[in-house]
């Protein structure tokens, strides 16, 4: 049985989280491949072909977000998403990399999941949850800097979802 809102939306409750499941695996070969590269940042300098990897495996990342979510425009959807993960997301990280890739992964993914038509309300709950995600982060990472790490290999999509989840619960109270 699924809700007006899944209707709208054209993908299942199931299908999106399996979406946001498999771009999160990926995700976590890109992230951890950035982060290896970047801490011997301060000892030696950075390991540039970890980087490297970590970054070329991006698209891919909002690939399988866009497709598994069934976006209506997946090729614009990743492009957008590459654009916010680039313009925010790398410069951010490189003044924290943690904070910075997780934000990056999750405005991209802002782009690439696909939003019910109308969309009135969902980019706005994504972004409180994102914003509250991302606060949450900082204060972890202030308090517990190794838990962070792992925290912000994880949350990304996941904020997403529960956003998407949360504007349906409500959408069924009425």
């Amino acid at each position: 049985m699924t809700s007006p809102v899944m209707e709208e939306l054209g993908v299942s409750l199931r299908q999106r989280w399996m979406a946001i499941t498999a771009a999160t695996v990926v995700l976590q070969f890109s992230y951890w491949f950035i982060l290896e590269g970047a801490a011997p940042a301060e000892a030696d300098g950075a390991s540039g072909g970890l980087i490297a990897i970590g970054l070329s495996l991006v698209p891919v990342i909002f690939l399988v977000l866009a497709f598994g979510s069934r976006h209506l425009r997946p090729t614009a959807a990743v492009l957008r998403a590459m654009a916010l993960f680039l313009v925010v997301g790398v410069p951010l990280a490189v003044l924290d990399v943690v904070v910075g890739l997780t934000l990056g992964y999750a405005l991209g993914g802002l782009s690439a999941l696909r939003t019910p038509e109308p969309s009135e309300g969902v980019v706005r709950a994504r972004l409180i949850a994102v914003g509250a995600g991302i606060l949450y982060l900082i204060a972890v990472r202030w308090l517990s800097p190794g838990f962070a790490l792992f925290t912000g290999a994880v949350i990304p999509f996941t904020l997403l979802g529960l956003a998407d989840q949360s504007l349906e619960g409500r959408a069924r109270l009425r």
